[in-house]
């Protein structure tokens, strides 16, 4: 060893190296992380909000009196005003809660980086859930969650083992 060798890895004062080499090596999921958390949060909003909407729609169906009918209005409004409550409409918002639950739950997953195909019919669902209006929120909400998923990094980080 001469006197001037300082990059002897013998030498015991030899100041580490910090360079691209040694850097710590971020898997793909910490990397896409940021990329997939803020559609997978707005997906997760839209279906908590869809799921209060439709419970409340379903209780308000089961225990709510048949609304007064103004025999002046045309026959379609009148048949979906008596269409609101009743064991029929209760269903129907069943459904939604149902609709609603899978969309929470492919939102968590896809928070998760787990069952890409679950994630992707949440994106879908969101975007054709109807039953509350939610589908104003939903649609952007579908759509920016579809393209965070097909881009190819996003993929291969739900393909990647668990990090």
């Amino acid at each position: 060893m001469m006197a001037g060798d300082f990059n002897d890895p013998r030498n015991p004062y030899q100041s580490p190296f910090f360079g691209p080499e040694t850097a710590p090596k971020r898997s793909i999921r910490e990397t896409v992380r940021g990329k997939v958390l803020a559609p997978a949060i707005f997906l997760l909003v839209v279906s908590l909000l869809g799921m209060a909407f439709s419970i409340f729609n379903c209780v308000f169906a089961m225990i709510a009196d048949p609304p007064a009918i103004d025999p002046n209005l045309p026959e379609f409004l009148r048949e979906m005003q008596l269409n609101t409550v009743g064991p029929v409409a209760a269903v129907a918002q069943g459904l939604f809660v149902a609709l609603n639950t899978v969309i929470m739950v492919g939102a968590i997953q896809m928070m998760r980086f787990r069952w890409w195909p679950w994630a992707l019919a949440a994106s879908i669902l969101a975007m054709i859930n109807f039953g509350t209006c939610c589908c104003v929120l939903g649609l952007p909400a579908g759509i920016w969650s579809l393209i965070v998923l097909f881009s190819q990094d996003v993929r291969t980080a739900f393909k990647s083992p668990f990090a």
